[in-house]
């Protein structure tokens, strides 16, 4: 692509463009940090591997202040890749769809052997929930009900489960709605185990205090749930689900990791607690943990050698039209975080901004005879939220930015079930991360006799009363 085809694309200068890599190339260290709009697409995966080639091809990686840095918003998100945390992925970055590494792991669990079909992605097993594929789903520590994409077909399909299980540390999510056995899981404050930040640095962190009620921790109920599943199926078989602590658990981890490229074998049973935070890869034997990677050029590829990816531009999966013309991108209040069941909790956090807004450009504002305060439908195929208007300069003509956090808890309507409601779940073929940052949308003025805005904090359970009740009046 040319400097004027991607001025054109992404609506900056070619000048700019071009200074900008004049910057790159005379620069000693480049280091390029970039949040969610990259991973969050359709052609996602693509985007990374442009970004990661264009610091290969100027070796701006594996030294000091040079390289790609991912600003992700989840708290220990590099924890749960080692741990193989996802559909597809096995612990210690092995590829489920490796023989060799379903093997490994099967040897160490002491199981026959692991399934070679990956299993679904986020999208994919609440489109599977539709069709009735899956009958009942486990939900531990999110919500989707107000996270996912398309969230008619996700509260559709959560009506449709014969059984919802959602373990979680706070109730008010909108996912609790759907439960059919609800699971109390302790918080951050009562939690015992380990976290491993951007940098590669673990930390072994002990409770502060004990767990409330009849809460537990997280592993505790899932290994709970799988020995009495192992009484009931394999009766005879000796159980796999056998730990009794956290040493356990973390034990059986770092014995995953043996050979590999995270490597942390020199850090079983309270080795951690005692040295203090470490980095990894610290192999048995090793004195510490290296400090930075790819420093002798050698990367995790059979042959040693990087690899490149070359891709196509490909733009967004909904593209504006005479319809819907407006561009829909959603992100952070500096304020809050997710899905706000827990600082939805602070009246403090609200003063930034304390009801749901769409942020517009003025021209485009004045065009559809909007001003600040008024009433908006934003609408897309997916379906529509009702908002305040915000003229706002951070936005260009022709889109439109809505926080991500606001959702049915939030917003009255019969058929609001959040922001993500107007959002589409088309997704990175590669990653399967939907393109949660795009969607085309209209906004259109509501003129209402009067309005009502309320903050009520009540049960979970009473919430439903209780909105009916502010609605009747």
């Amino acid at each position: 692509m040319s400097p004027a085809v991607a001025a054109r694309v992404c609506g900056v200068k070619e000048a700019d463009i071009v200074t900008a890599a004049q910057w790159w190339a005379e620069s000693g260290n480049v280091l390029s940090l970039y949040c969610q709009g990259l991973n969050q697409s359709t052609s996602g995966t693509e985007k990374n591997a442009a970004l990661i080639g264009l610091h290969l091809a100027t070796a701006q990686i594996g030294k000091a202040g040079a390289g790609p840095f991912s600003l992700t918003g989840q708290p220990n998100a590099m924890g749960g890749r080692e741990v193989g945390a996802l559909a597809n992925l096995l612990p210690a970055h092995r590829n489920l769809t490796n023989p060799a590494h379903r093997a490994e792991v099967a040897a160490l669990w002491g199981i026959a052997q692991m399934p070679g079909q990956p299993g679904k992605t986020a999208v994919e097993m609440f489109e599977a929930i539709e069709r009735g594929d899956i009958k009942a789903v486990w939900i531990a520590c999110t919500n989707p009900a107000q996270s996912m994409p398309d969230l008619h077909r996700v509260h559709a399909a959560l009506r449709k489960a014969e059984c919802v299980v959602v373990q979680d540390a706070f109730e008010g999510g909108e996912t609790l709605a759907f439960a059919d056995i609800v699971l109390p899981a302790t918080t951050w404050g009562e939690k015992s185990g380990t976290v491993t930040n951007s940098e590669r640095r673990m930390t072994r962190i002990s409770a502060a205090l004990p767990p409330l009620a009849e809460a537990r921790a997280d592993w505790e109920i899932f290994c709970d749930a799988g020995r009495r599943l192992e009484r009931v199926l394999h009766p005879s078989r000796a159980s796999v689900m056998g730990y009794a602590s956290v040493t356990d658990v973390w034990n059986a981890h770092c014995a995953l990791t043996a050979g590999r490229d995270c490597d942390i074998t020199g850090l079983t049973g309270d080795t951690l607690a005692d040295v203090g935070p470490q980095q990894w890869p610290f192999a048995l034997h090793e004195k510490g943990g290296a400090k930075r990677l790819y420093t002798d050029h050698r990367f995790q590829t059979e042959s040693g050698r990087a690899r490149f990816s070359a891709a196509s531009y490909r733009g967004v999966a909904e593209r504006t039209s005479v319809k819907f013309p407006l561009s829909l991108t959603t992100g952070r209040l500096r304020d809050q975080w997710h899905s706000m069941t827990r600082t939805g909790r602070a009246a403090s956090l609200f003063g930034h901004e304390s009801a749901p807004k769409v942020h517009l450009d003025a021209n485009d504002m004045r065009r559809r005879s909007i001003v600040t305060g008024a009433w908006v439908r934003v609408s897309s195929t997916h379906g529509s939220v009702v908002v305040q208007a915000a003229a706002h300069d951070s936005v260009r003509s022709g889109q439109a930015y809505v926080p991500m956090h606001w959702g049915a808890s939030f917003l009255s309507g019969k058929a609001s079930v959040g922001v993500n409601g107007v959002l589409g779940s088309a997704f990175c073929p590669q990653s399967k991360q939907p393109e949660l940052k795009h969607a085309a949308v209209s906004v259109t003025l509501v003129k209402t006799a009067w309005h009502l805005v309320a903050f009520v904090r009540v049960p979970s359970a009473q919430l439903e009363s209780t909105r009916a009740a502010l609605m009747a009046h």
